[in-house]
Order: structure tokens, then C-alpha cells, then sequence
């Protein structure tokens, strides 16, 4: 943080000696590194529902790691016990959506938002339809292979009847209760946003560098 700090500093110092692009011998100085972006790293994105839907995601699943590591150390949850741990994480998570649809919530209303049913819906299903994508065709293969790992087709109807009655409900209440209590104040960007969003090259693939 410190080395990170002094760096900036020094940029910060470089240019504001530079004055109308000169260096004061008359010589054109090119733009880069922070000054070359700066107007362009807090400019919302344009698919404002799905960042906060994500950002949600993550404070959920975050939230869900740390209590389920808790009772783990705790001797509440068994980790010797085949499948404790993943029932364990899977209704700890289904329990905190409220905490998801609050927070993906609070950031869009932040974010001066104003499709918020959609940025709900997103919270809610996001991350469950990719897990139950991969979680179906896992289970199918292992089903066509006749092993133990597979789960029977009344765990699944299980899980999916609590994610629907419980989770899904769950983020909405959360999202509601964000909307109509929480007085968050307008996005203000510490640096000043440009207008005109910067042009990003096309001539240099995505995975090189110049």
C-alpha cells in the first residue's frame, strides 16, 4: 500500500508540472498510465443490473464461505459426514439471499438505477441457474454411469423446492426492504468522468499487450 501510494504520489507531481501537454521546454508529452485513463475507470458500466447482480453475488457467496467456516471450526457442522459441508453451504445460502437482494439493491439504487425488478431477478438466479447447468449435466453422466455420487431425484426436487420458496422469495423481500428504506447517496466519482467514452483498440488482440 505504501510503495502503491508513493507511485501514485509521484504521478500526481509529474503531472501537475505538466501544463497544456508541455513539458516547459516545448516539448509534447504523451499521455499514460493514470492521466491516460483516469477519465474512463469509474464510468458506469453499461449493463448496470448485471454489475450489481454480480457484485451481490459475491458478498453472498463471501458471506456463505465465512459462516459455514465457522460452524465447521465450531463442531456444528460435521466434515467427516458425507455431503454435511454441501447441504451446510447450500442452505446458508439460500438463507443469506436477503442479503444479496439488499446489497444488489442498495448499490443500483446508489448507482441512480431504475429497472430494479430486473436487477432482483438477476440476484436471484444468476449463480444458481450457472451451478445447476453444470450440477445437471455432472449428474447426468453420473447417472448414465451407474455411480453413488448421483443424486437421487428427490434430493434435486428438494433443493430446487427450497430454492423456490425459499431463496427466490428471500432476495425479492431483500431487495424490496433496500428500496424503500435505504437512503444511499448519489454515486460520486472521485475523479471526473469524460463524456465520450475512451476508445479501446481493435487492431491488438484482447490477450496481448503493445
Amino acid at each position: 500500500t505504501i510503495i502503491l501510494m508513493r507511485v501514485l504520489k509521484q504521478d500526481f507531481s509529474r503531472y501537475m508540472e505538466i501544463e497544456g501537454g508541455d513539458a516547459g521546454d516545448g516539448v509534447p508529452v504523451d499521455e499514460s498510465g493514470w492521466k491516460l485513463i483516469h477519465g474512463d475507470v469509474f464510468r458506469l458500466p453499461p449493463n448496470l443490473e448485471l454489475f450489481c447482480a454480480s457484485m451481490a453475488t459475491g458478498t453472498q457467496l463471501m458471506l456463505t464461505t465465512f459462516i459455514l467456516l465457522i460452524l465447521c471450526l465450531t463442531g456444528v457442522v460435521s466434515t467427516t459426514k458425507r455431503g454435511s459441508i454441501m447441504s451446510a453451504m447450500t442452505v446458508l445460502y439460500y438463507i443469506f439471499s436477503c442479503v444479496g437482494g439488499y446489497h444488489a439493491m442498495y448499490n443500483y439504487k446508489r448507482f441512480q438505477g431504475k429497472n430494479w425488478v430486473k436487477t432482483v431477478i438477476l440476484t436471484a438466479t444468476m449463480f444458481p441457474s450457472v451451478v445447476f447447468v453444470v450440477f445437471a449435466y455432472v449428474n447426468t453422466v453420473a447417472l448414465g454411469h451407474g455411480s453413488t455420487a448421483a443424486l437421487p431425484f428427490g434430493t434435486i426436487f428438494i433443493i430446487m423446492a427450497l430454492y423456490a420458496f425459499l431463496s427466490l422469495p428471500l432476495t425479492i423481500v431483500g431487495g424490496i426492504v433496500a428500496r424503500n428504506t435505504v437512503t444511499a447517496d448519489a454515486w460520486n466519482p472521485p475523479t471526473r468522468t469524460t463524456k465520450i467514452p475512451r476508445e479501446i483498440p481493435t487492431d491488438v488482440p484482447w490477450y496481448r499487450t503493445r
